[in-house]
């Protein structure tokens, strides 16, 4: 018996919603819808298909990217291509969306639920930082892009600021993300924590100091750091 085409395959496991339009089918261990292709080939990914349905061909080494960063949404005038190369402000560019609140948001590439750009080889950075850098130039030791919006994917320089990790601190107790004081340091790690952890680390601060926060061993925060524990926080 002969295989039914993939575009109307396709289609059927398809939900158009005023918003995204959802994937109702299989999807693989990271989160993306997927569909069975030919016997012996591996699936193809629900939201490259939907690109190959609209608009033709994927260039090689490009990805499919989706800016809603709905990992199971098709719709067409969603998905992006990513860049081909080109300077880090164009990566910047080619990378972010603009959205009703005036956020420019990262869509690629995440680390602990902030925008990481790449600048060549293993060299990752955080987007918004980079953002500011191109802006406003390096950021002098000691000091953090913080963000006004609390969107950590924003890479809206108007809604980034400078400051120490005490006014990084503060500002997280202020708008309810962290527990403070005694409490904070004689607790568990919560998941925001774990989150901060790996933040800090990603900048560059040292492991000592953040363990001195959090009240926990030096060899703890490389744990975490490694998702040797707290795999589970994103």
């Amino acid at each position: 018996m002969l295989r039914r085409p993939i575009e109307e395959r396709f289609w059927e496991k398809v939900d158009k919603t005023e918003g995204c339009w959802i994937w109702k089918a299989s999807r693989n261990s990271s989160g993306y819808g997927q569909l069975s292709t030919e016997r012996g080939k591996g699936p193809v990914l629900a939201h490259r298909l939907s690109w190959l349905i609209h608009f033709g061909e994927i260039p090689k080494n490009r990805k499919v990217l989706q800016t809603c960063r709905n990992l199971i949404c098709v719709r067409p005038d969603h998905l992006r291509l990513s860049p081909s190369g080109g300077s880090v402000k164009e990566k910047l560019n080619d990378y972010t969306v603009v959205r009703p609140s005036g956020c420019i948001e990262w869509v690629g590439a995440t680390a602990h639920g902030y925008g990481n750009i790449n600048l060549g080889g293993n060299k990752w950075r955080l987007a918004h930082r980079v953002a500011w850098e191109l802006e406003h130039g390096p950021v002098q030791d000691g000091l953090w892009v913080l963000h006004s919006c609390d969107n950590p994917l924003c890479v809206n320089v108007e809604h980034l600021f400078l400051g120490t990790h005490d006014d990084n601190m503060e500002d997280m107790v202020s708008k309810g993300r962290s527990r403070k004081g005694v409490e904070h340091h004689n607790a568990r790690l919560c998941d925001q924590d774990v989150c901060d952890i790996r933040y800090r680390h990603a900048a560059g601060e040292n492991r000592q100091k953040i363990a001195a926060d959090y009240g926990i061993a030096p060899g703890y925060v490389n744990k975490i750091v490694r998702r040797e524990v707290w795999a589970h926080v994103e």
